[in-house]
């Protein structure tokens, strides 16, 4: 598969040490408790590669409790791990037996379905655990719907449920970039700006979102503003591999060679100044200009973001945080007035 999905064995491994058997008989044993501590043992064994051990303690916590459905759910998990394909399916299926009602149990069970290739399966248990009331992980089942989707081979679902899951979880990373990526490879370009655009206003700069912003550009015929992008990326990460592919697609665009003087994205961004991206009121505006005019500052404008701020004036993310004395996230606040020149020595 080309991408992992999460298990959703949810069961907390803890340190027990035990290694004596209890005896059933043995006056105030409690054989569910019992369980829930060979269980946990197992389970940190299996957490340690530790197989033999993980499966004599996870043995011993369904002898304790045959009825447990957390017990056959991390029997399913062991059998997973060590390919036995059958048996881990026949202890998915008697853990969902035990607790039909388990959403996590169900989006196990379907992470399981989606690596050994069934598809429909998977499709199943996903949903039956997002149409859970009580089931808190809706993103991320929503996210595990579309790996499975795409690796199935349809992208146009994938891209549905990468939507669904940011309806539930905005600020989700992996599903921006999963979902902008697949956008990209379909050529919708201006439903990726849209979502990336969304994204930026609570996400952080990195190289993906500016290698994004190029393609993006490119895509929507704003050659002069992919260029600025590219500019940026390759100065901000030069050794990041986005930074390499943007400097490959360069030299392959180097087949017709047109003298082209590169534009400062400061220029690109005042061409849109008439439709700016958050709205602020008139006198945080003419303050803000004046300012920035006078001395070389910005003030931050509601919603608005560090990152943001370094494309509007081609200034590095990392130069205006150096200069504010700003933390490493480069976190703003509305009103903060942001030096975008070094200070005076």
């Amino acid at each position: 598969m080309r991408k992992l999905l999460a298990l959703g064995v949810l069961l907390v491994a803890g340190c027990a040490t035990q290694t004596q058997q209890p005896q059933l008989n043995q006056q105030g044993f409690d054989p569910q408790e019992a369980a829930k501590t060979r269980l946990s043992l197992g389970l940190t064994y299996l957490k340690n590669g530790n197989f033999k051990q993980a499966k004599f303690n996870l043995d011993k916590a369904l002898q304790f409790a045959p009825e447990m459905a957390d017990g056959h759910l991390s029997m399913g998990y062991y059998y997973q791990l060590v390919g036995e394909d059958i048996a881990a399916r026949q202890s998915y299926q008697k853990a969902m037996q035990l607790a039909p009602n388990n959403p996590d149990i169900a989006n196990s069970f379907g992470a399981y379905l989606c690596q050994a290739g069934d598809y429909q399966g998977a499709q199943t248990y996903f949903i039956r655990a997002i149409e859970n009331p009580n089931y808190i992980r809706v993103a991320e089942s929503y996210e595990n719907l579309a790996l499975c989707a795409q690796n199935a081979g349809k992208p146009t679902d994938a891209i549905n449920y990468l939507q669904n899951a940011l309806k539930h979880e905005p600020g989700r990373s992996k599903s921006v970039t999963l979902l902008i990526q697949l956008l990209l490879e379909q050529q919708r370009w201006q439903e990726a700006d849209d979502i990336l655009s969304q994204y930026e206003k609570v996400g952080t700069v990195n190289a993906n979102i500016l290698w994004f912003r190029t393609q993006i550009e490119q895509g929507l015929g704003n050659a002069e503003k992919a260029q600025a992008y590219g500019n940026m990326l390759v100065q901000m990460y030069p050794q990041h591999p986005n930074a390499g592919a943007y400097l490959n697609s360069l030299k392959q665009a180097a087949a017709e060679p047109v003298e082209r003087k590169p534009v400062p994205l400061t220029e690109i961004l005042a061409k849109e100044q008439a439709q700016p991206d958050v709205e602020t009121n008139d006198t945080e505006d003419a303050a803000a200009q004046e300012l920035s005019q006078q001395n070389n500052v910005h003030i931050v404008s509601k919603n608005e973001n560090l990152y943001r701020i370094s494309l509007k004036y081609n200034v590095r993310l990392q130069s205006l945080i150096e200069w504010n004395n700003l933390p490493a996230s480069g976190e703003v606040k509305q009103g903060q007035v942001i030096r975008l020149t070094p200070p005076e020595q």
